[in-house]
């Protein structure tokens, strides 16, 4: 096995993601641990909404990216959720760090307050996991 270690900076807030990729790659799919240093120190141990990200990252992948590029893939979905989870907890705050670029309704929905990192592109926003 290989690990690898990659860093998402947006502004102040910095995700580091170690991912561990096995010699049968692409078989077998590239798993990510993700840590956010925002406001505080969040990582899957101690936050719903990493491990969210992570289900997304790690489980969550369609089956037309399940081949030889599925790392590139699961690392431009991290980029990408990573940006749609900063606008939406920044939008709960009465001063916002992180201005609204993405489609969602709502930042956080039910009573598990899940934040929307599933793209339909149906409607062309994001929403949360049915």
């Amino acid at each position: 096995d290989f690990l690898y270690k990659c860093v998402i900076t947006r502004g102040i807030a910095t995700l580091t993601g170690l991912i561990a990729v096995k010699a049968s790659y692409p078989d077998d799919t590239p798993i990510f641990i993700l840590t956010l240093a925002w406001k505080d120190r969040w990582n899957s141990s101690n936050n719903e909404w990493i491990r969210d990200l992570e289900r997304e990252i790690n489980v969550e992948i369609e089956e037309q990216h399940k081949n030889k590029s599925v790392l590139i893939h699961q690392v431009y979905k991290l980029s990408a959720l990573l940006d749609v989870m900063l606008e939406c907890i920044s939008a709960m705050d009465p001063e916002p760090l992180f201005t609204k670029e993405h489609n969602f309704e709502v930042p956080v929905d039910g009573r598990q307050r899940k934040l929307p990192l599933v793209y339909d592109s149906v409607n062309c926003m994001f929403t949360t996991r049915s």
